[in-house]
Parts: C-alpha cells; sequence; structure tokens
C-alpha cells in the first residue's frame, strides 16, 4: 500500500509547506507597502474631512452674509419708500 516511512513523508509533507526566501521578503514588502498606503489614506481622509468642515463654515458665513444683506436691503428699500412723496 504505502510503502514510504514516516521520516520520508514528514519531508515530503515539509517540502510542499516551503516557502522560498524571496517569496517572503516579497510578502512583507506588499504588507509593508498595503500599511503604508493605508496611513495615506486615512491621512487624506483626514485633511478632507477638515476641508469640507471648512467648506461648511464658509457656505454657513456666506448664508448668514447673505441674510444680513437681505435685512439690509429691505430696510433701505423700506426708507426709501418713506422719502418719496405720495
Amino acid at each position: 500500500m504505502n510503502d514510504k516511512t514516516p521520516l520520508e513523508r514528514d519531508i515530503e509533507r515539509n517540502e510542499l509547506f516551503k516557502t522560498p526566501l524571496s517569496i517572503k521578503v516579497l510578502i512583507v514588502f506588499l504588507i509593508a507597502g498595503l500599511a503604508a498606503l493605508g496611513l495615506y489614506v486615512m491621512d487624506l481622509k483626514q485633511k478632507m474631512t477638515m476641508k469640507e468642515r471648512e467648506i461648511a463654515e464658509i457656505k454657513e458665513l456666506f448664508q448668514e452674509e447673505r441674510l444680513e444683506l437681505m435685512q439690509e436691503i429691505r430696510e433701505l428699500a423700506q426708507e426709501v419708500e418713506s422719502l418719496e412723496p405720495e
């Protein structure tokens, strides 16, 4: 049936799982690259969130100024109407 000794089977099993050093180095570089990419993406997301906050603040200030200007225009329009002779 099986004419291999346990030692031969162990050797064959170890050879199946043996990985060349170059492959191990490649895997390490890939993991390091993915980690660096992840950190870069996190940094970009953080910067993007900050920019979105700035944009929201600018929009809010713009809306406030717009409302103030509309109020001033209404007040001036009322003054003009009160100055016009009937």
